[in-house]
């Protein structure tokens, strides 16, 4: 029965502590990387055009690459791909902190980094939602999602507060190393379940485009996932769209000589809680059904930018 296993218990399962953590550090760090990386553009070059280009350059190429990752996460296994998109986003995140330190920053060189760092990013996006189900029995799938919802709702909420007070308090560099810190601790904490699923399902063989094709094809055919993935995505635009105003609306403040960091603030304490808590947690949980039905077939696929 699902209700005799309660959430403390289900933390204590194999592997679930590690995920969570993980997971938790993930997305935190993606958040305060998403709007720091618009106010680093904003302070250094004074340019609003430039900020969305540099907003554009963090999500697009994972977006075009997503049915690949999907792929790569039957090949690499999925813990081992979280572990690699965390890696890899601290190095980038490093090596953007430490450009910036030697004054040797350009918009070329600004771009080229952020662009690699969206890359692997649906590795650790589809990942978590792929190594739930494995690590859970069946019948405690509902509480597992529950717990990972609720933490993805709450980081959203608090990832864009924590990035202004970083950035407003301490500065663009201690901003983005804070963020290269929180990849690396989840890079950490994700080992210890590396090394225990090493020896789990068999990697997925064959040909990595064709299993790419595939997975599109199964969303682009199921009714439920194309209306999910379309509705979905939706709402990461119009969630892209309040942070780059936000942002832009802190310069135009600031020129007024307004305390801009504060409203920025103000602003992501009033309107993430109303677009995030209200319409994200009903399409979190309907999205980890849809993966976790395919995942637990042990076909990652389908599961690319859904998520």
């Amino acid at each position: 029965m699902t209700d005799s296993l309660s959430y403390r218990r289900l933390l204590r399962l194999d592997g679930m502590p590690e995920l969570m953590l993980a997971a938790c550090l993930l997305r935190l760090a993606g958040r305060i990387f998403t709007l720091a990386i618009v106010l680093y553009v904003l302070a250094r070059f004074d340019s609003p055009v430039l900020a969305g280009w540099v907003a554009f350059a963090s999500l697009a190429p994972g977006l075009i690459v997503s049915p690949l990752a999907g792929a790569m996460l039957d090949r690499l296994g999925a813990a081992k791909a979280i572990v690699v998109d965390m890696a890899v986003s601290a190095a980038l995140v490093l090596a953007l902190a430490l450009v910036d330190v030697a004054a040797a920053m350009t918009e070329p060189l600004l771009l080229a980094l952020v662009a690699l760092y969206s890359f692997t990013s649906p590795l650790g996006t589809a990942g978590v939602r792929v190594l739930i189900p494995r690590l859970v029995p069946p019948d405690a799938l509902d509480r597992a999602n529950a717990l990972d919802t609720s933490s993805y709702a709450l980081i959203s909420v608090a990832g864009p507060a924590v990035a202004g007070v970083l950035f407003g308090f301490a500065g663009a560099q201690v901003t983005l190393l804070a963020v290269a810190f929180l990849y690396a601790a989840g890079t950490a904490s994700l080992v210890p379940l590396v090394r225990r699923a090493s020896t789990g399902v068999a990697a997925a063989t064959g040909s990595l485009t064709r299993s790419a094709l595939q997975g599109v094809m199964y969303v682009v055919r199921s009714p439920s996932l194309r209306g999910l993935a379309i509705s979905y995505s939706l709402f990461q635009v119009s969630w892209g769209f309040v942070l780059l105003l936000c942002a832009l609306g802190h310069t135009a403040l600031d020129r007024f000589q307004a305390r801009g960091m504060r409203c920025l603030l103000l602003l992501q304490l009033r309107l993430l809680p109303l677009l995030q808590l209200q319409q994200c947690a009903c399409m979190r949980v309907l999205l980890s059904f849809a993966t976790q039905r395919c995942a637990l077939l042990h076909r990652s696929d389908f599961a690319f930018e859904v998520l």
